[in-house]
């Protein structure tokens, strides 16, 4: 829908704000320490459920600053180049552990 309801200023959510059925599952989520997904794969993609299920998810979880009237940014510039300069060496090397741990699999 991407209506910007969750991403209007000073009523910034990580949820999406339409109410349904998927409302209380989106916000447990949000509120999880880290969340598994699957499906099956056709023609190289996931499902369209899944896809949509995933966009609905991200959403409110995504940066954009070019609205005036809605927050978009999760992180500061700042924030997010000292993080990538004192994690850089480490995450390149868990990626690559992780790329070969699957390869070997």
């Amino acid at each position: 829908m991407s209506c910007m309801a969750c991403k209007l200023k000073d009523r910034v959510s990580n949820v999406c704000r339409f109410k349904d059925g998927l409302s209380p599952v989106l916000e447990e989520i949000s509120m999880a320490d880290g969340l598994v997904l699957g499906s099956p794969i056709y023609f190289g993609e996931v499902t369209g459920q899944m896809r949509a299920f995933l966009e609905r998810l991200s959403f409110p979880w995504l940066s954009n600053n070019d609205y005036s009237r809605y927050e978009l940014a999760g992180f500061s510039e700042e924030a997010k180049r000292q993080w990538r300069d004192a994690h850089w060496e480490e995450d390149l090397q868990k990626a690559f552990d992780a790329g070969r741990k699957m390869a070997e699999m």
